[in-house]
C-alpha cells in the first residue's frame, strides 16, 4: 500500500504557526418533542412578518410583510405512546411554570396563508366549532364556492385557554425529524375554559422566563467572542416561533 502523499511539502507552503488550522462550526439544535400524546390547553396566535429580503422582522418595521401565523399548544401533561406510556406532568393544573426550558413546555403549530397549504388546517382544525356560535368556526365553507374551504383566523382568539389533546409524530427516515401533529388539534371542553386572570398570570411568567432564557444565550455568545468558549445550553428554543402577543383576550370579545 503506497504512503500517504504530503501535499503541503509538494507545494510549498503551509499557514503560519499562530494562525488557526481548522475551526468547527457549531450546529443550533432545537429541542424536539419526544413522539406521543399531549394533553394541555390552546394558547394565543401570533402573526409573524419578514422584510424585503425573506428574513425575520417586526410587523412595524419599513417593508414587513405578512409571513405565517404561529399558535401555541401549551403542555400539561405527556402521555407518552401505547408501548411507551409516560404520564408526565409539565404544566400543573394550577398553571404553575416548571422549572424547563420553555421549548419544552409548548409546542408551535405553524399556520400558513398560501391557499395551496390550507388543506392542512381542515385537517387540524375541521371540529373548532363553538356550538351556537359558527362566525367562530375555524373552517369554513367559501361563500363564492362552497366546495372550497375558508380558514377563519379571527375565530381563534375564542378557543383560547380551552383543554386540548393531540399527537406528535415525525418520519423516521427524514434528516430533520421534525414534530408533527397526527391528525387534528381536539377540543376536550367548551366548558373548560382556563379563567383569563389566570391566563394573564402564566403569561406573565412565560415572558420571564424567555427573557431570561435570552439573556443566557447572549451571555454565552459573549463570553465565545471574548475567546472563551461556553458550551451553549442544547436543545434550545427557537425564539423565531414563539411570542406573547400583547393584546386583550376576553370571552366577552368574541361570544356575544
Amino acid at each position: 500500500m503506497a504512503e500517504e502523499r504530503d501535499f503541503m511539502m509538494d507545494i510549498g507552503y503551509e499557514l503560519p504557526s499562530n494562525a488557526p488550522k481548522q475551526v468547527e462550526g457549531e450546529s443550533r439544535e432545537y429541542y424536539r418533542h419526544p413522539p406521543g400524546t399531549y394533553l394541555g390547553f390552546i394558547g394565543k396566535i401570533t402573526a409573524k412578518f419578514k422584510d424585503p429580503s425573506g428574513k425575520r422582522c417586526e410587523a412595524d418595521d419599513t417593508g414587513a410583510t405578512f409571513s405565517h401565523y404561529i399558535l401555541n399548544l401549551w403542555i400539561r401533561k405527556f402521555l407518552g405512546n401505547a408501548q411507551d406510556p409516560v404520564g408526565q406532568q409539565v404544566i400543573t393544573d394550577d398553571l404553575k411554570i416548571p422549572d424547563r426550558p420553555i421549548s419544552e413546555l409548548y409546542f408551535p403549530v405553524v399556520l400558513f396563508n398560501e391557499p395551496t397549504r390550507l388543506w392542512s388546517n381542515k385537517l387540524m382544525f375541521d371540529k373548532w366549532k363553538i356550538p351556537g356560535h359558527d362566525k367562530y368556526s375555524i373552517i369554513q365553507a367559501s361563500p363564492n364556492n362552497p366546495a372550497n374551504k375558508i380558514t377563519n383566523y379571527n375565530g381563534f382568539p375564542a378557543f383560547y385557554g380551552l383543554p386540548c389533546k393531540f399527537s406528535l409524530t415525525f418520519k423516521a427516515d427524514s434528516e430533520k425529524q421534525a414534530r408533527y401533529i397526527d391528525g387534528g388539534v381536539e377540543i376536550l371542553d367548551y366548558n373548560a375554559r382556563i379563567p383569563l386572570d389566570k391566563l394573564k398570570e402564566f403569561e406573565v411568567g412565560i415572558e420571564t422566563l424567555v427573557e431570561h432564557e435570552r439573556a443566557q444565550r447572549e451571555a454565552e455568545r459573549a463570553a465565545s467572542r471574548q475567546g472563551g468558549y461556553v458550551t451553549p445550553t442544547a436543545p434550545q428554543t427557537n425564539f423565531d416561533e414563539y411570542n406573547v402577543p400583547d393584546v386583550p383576550n376576553t370571552l366577552d370579545d368574541f361570544i356575544s
